[in-house]
């Protein structure tokens, strides 16, 4: 058990240290987009590569010993759609859906804290409302991410029919988030509800 506590008490601070170090992050690329580029929406990052057999492009990177311009590559870049790019109905009903399943994770984020502060507290592990908060959880990590993933696979797709690069073409969407770990988490919890069960059909034996 005191081994559990002092996982609970770490999972909360590094909880605290992301949600802050986010936010703080968010806020100010919004403040320096917005001062930078006001006539500018947002901004997707494009990942590229250069197009078989073309010789490098040169441009602006400068070869300070000799004082000369050099060619470079690029392994992405940050593109913002002008404030008249309209997104696509499909997009926008998606980002009404990633609106409501970020409150349905911001409950499940909240059950979590909740069970987490309770296994500090009273101990509190093998029941039942732990399991609701941490499927809550899980499950609304899973469903807000697959949204978020599908409005910026739509966003990658549009921006990068629309634009061009000289001597480069662009790689295809990759996923952002770490599915395989998200998924592990949800088998966990599964796992950890069968255990649950088997305890309270044991204690009823007893």
């Amino acid at each position: 058990m005191k081994r559990i506590r002092i996982l609970a008490a770490l999972i909360i601070l590094v909880l605290v240290f992301v949600v802050f170090r986010d936010m703080g992050r968010g806020f100010m690329d919004g403040m320096n987009e917005g001062a930078s580029f006001e006539d500018y929406r947002y901004a997707v990052t494009l990942n590229l590569k250069q197009k078989p057999g073309e010789a490098l492009v040169p441009d602006s990177a400068l070869y300070l010993p000799s004082q000369t311009r050099v060619p470079y590559e690029m392994e992405s870049a940050d593109v913002f759609v002008p404030k008249e790019g309209v997104p696509l109905s499909a997009q926008k009903i998606v980002i009404v859906v990633l609106f409501l399943s970020s409150l349905f994770f911001l409950y499940g984020l909240y059950g979590l804290i909740r069970t987490v502060v309770g296994v500090l507290r009273r101990g509190d592990v093998f029941t039942r409302k732990n399991i609701r908060r941490m499927r809550c959880f899980a499950y609304g990590l899973i469903v807000f991410g697959f949204f978020n993933e599908l409005n910026q696979w739509m966003e990658y797709s549009s921006m990068a029919s629309s634009v061009q690069f000289a001597g480069y073409e662009v790689v295809p969407y990759e996923l952002k988030m770490e599915w395989l770990l998200v998924m592990m988490l949800a088998l966990f919890i599964e796992i950890f509800a069968v255990g649950v069960k088997m305890k309270e059909e044991q204690d009823l034996t007893i």
